[in-house]
């Protein structure tokens, strides 16, 4: 006689498809960089990174929330670009899965 198991195999987790409108900032505002990664079997291991897979350095005027968000207390002009993108890795899923490329410029406040 065999017992009936019940597999439950978890889907893979991934970020909605969504249009992110580029983020305009004066030199010196604080700013959040919003990461909402998507729900998936824990851990959960969130990065920021360029869209090379270089980390984006973090210090403590910028740095990441537990949230996974990425903050900014005050921006200078060196914080524009346009691939900000927040990583969330699922190690016993064994998938990373990427956000879409985010667009920061700084506008710097000096008078030219």
């Amino acid at each position: 006689m065999s017992e009936e198991i019940e597999f439950i195999v978890p889907s893979v987790p991934k970020f909605p498809k969504e249009n992110i409108d580029p983020l305009e900032v004066e030199e010196g505002d604080p700013i959040v960089l919003p990461c909402n990664p998507p729900k998936g079997l824990p851990p959960l291991h969130i990065y920021w990174m360029n869209i090379e897979l270089e980390h984006i350095e973090q210090d403590e005027r910028v740095y990441m929330s537990q949230k996974g968000d990425l903050y900014f207390a005050n921006v200078e002009e060196k914080d524009s670009r346009n691939d900000y993108c927040c990583f969330a890795a699922f190690p016993r899923l064994r998938t990373i899965v990427q956000k879409m490329p985010m667009k920061l410029t700084v506008n710097s406040c000096k008078s030219k």
